[in-house]
């Protein structure tokens, strides 16, 4: 791109960790055209994921109407792409590869109309995207959208997150820490000499279907493991549908733990997963997060593979046995998830137990520990 601050929409609707996936390549565009117009087009319920972005001048969103609406999403998009018009961009930049992402590139007006040429779209898809990026088979999600990012003509390196953490939301989640007796350590923070630290671990109960989930009881297990061998606290996290999960840990460990399920959104989120020195979690866009935030994490993967979209760099410990009957995803081939449940509270302990030794000092401590 040769204009001196041209206008560029980036398309990825969703999800969380599809969003997460792409924002190093919308950090190299901003540091290839400091000058540039840039704006995300995403659904609305995602849009907290990307406010407070500094690479962003403009979020703009999109209703994702129910099942029940029909047709609705079409009269929606066609109200989108009346605003799209309006901002006269110069480039779509297409991050999803999808029938709708596709369409949504078409409407915005813009004359360069970019896309991944592996991605499913279908032969209508394909006539609304006029560029096509390939890559190779097997590439990772971050990967993909880098090279997007260099067929632009941006650096891929360094590979940059830069994900926001509202200071609302850090606020937050300082309060929730101090009144579940969990305080931040903070430099200028005066701290008792017979107070020892303990690390912070960020356990994330849920996964976006039910075989991707740890039991329950594991939680609970590992929650245990963690106090006697690392003296670590433990947070539990999750949306309101984990509730009767968030019950089942409690009702292995006979105590109640220290639990925001149910009491996050996006940033509230993001604030209690910045102040975890490790997070521990299965295939969820939470996870996503966490990596980031540059949190190191143990991800749990038994009926997907991390290979594709696990969580991106090397800090992490992913535990993943590839079971023979291979990636069922949402077509489970048994009824107890046993590549999940080979993966034992000890063994998750122990990689939580390496990385805590590799991080820096444990950011937050018990009260009235000793």
């Amino acid at each position: 791109m040769s204009e001196a601050r041209p206008r560029i929409l980036l398309i990825r609707l969703s999800s969380l960790g599809d969003i997460i996936h792409g924002l190093p390549a919308l950090v190299a565009l901003r540091r290839a055209w400091p000058e540039a117009y840039l704006a995300w087009l995403v659904e609305d319920r995602f849009a907290d994921l990307l406010r407070g972005h500094d690479c962003l001048d403009e979020i703009i969103t999109i209703r994702r109407p129910s099942a029940r609406e029909g047709l609705a999403w079409w009269r929606e998009a066609r109200r989108v792409g009346r605003q799209l018009r309006e901002r006269r961009f110069d480039l779509a930049v297409d991050l999803q590869g999808r029938v709708k992402s596709a369409w949504l590139c078409a409407l915005s007006g813009a004359p360069r109309r970019v896309g991944f040429a592996n991605e499913f779209r279908g032969p209508v898809g394909l006539r609304w995207i006029n560029e096509s990026v390939p890559f190779p088979p097997g590439t990772h999600a971050v990967r993909r959208s880098l090279l997007m990012a260099e067929y632009l003509g941006a650096a891929s390196e360094p590979v940059e997150f830069r994900f926001p953490v509202l200071p609302e939301a850090r606020a937050w989640a300082e309060e929730f820490l101090r009144g579940a007796g969990i305080l931040p350590s903070a430099p200028e923070a005066c701290v008792e000499a017979s107070t020892r630290t303990r690390p912070l671990v960020a356990l994330i109960l849920g996964a976006s279907t039910p075989v991707k989930t740890w039991p329950p009881q594991y939680f609970a297990r590992l929650i245990e493991v963690l106090r006697e061998a690392a003296g670590a606290e433990t947070v539990l996290l999750g949306g309101s549908g984990e509730a009767d999960r968030e019950a089942q840990v409690q009702a292995a460990l006979g105590v109640s733990p220290v639990s925001a399920v149910g009491q996050t959104d996006l940033p509230r989120l993001a604030a209690l997963l910045e102040r975890a020195q490790v997070v521990v979690g299965a295939d969820t866009g939470s996870l996503h997060l966490a990596a980031a935030l540059d949190k190191p994490v143990v991800g749990l993967y038994g009926p997907t593979s991390p290979e594709l979209t696990g969580p991106y760099g090397p800090q992490h410990r992913i535990l993943w046995d590839r079971p023979a009957c291979g990636s069922c995803g949402r077509r489970p081939t048994c009824a107890d998830r046993d590549c999940m449940r080979a993966l034992t509270p000890e063994r998750v302990a122990q990689a939580v137990c390496e990385l805590l030794t590799a991080a820096p000092p444990a950011p937050a401590h018990r009260q009235g520990s000793s």
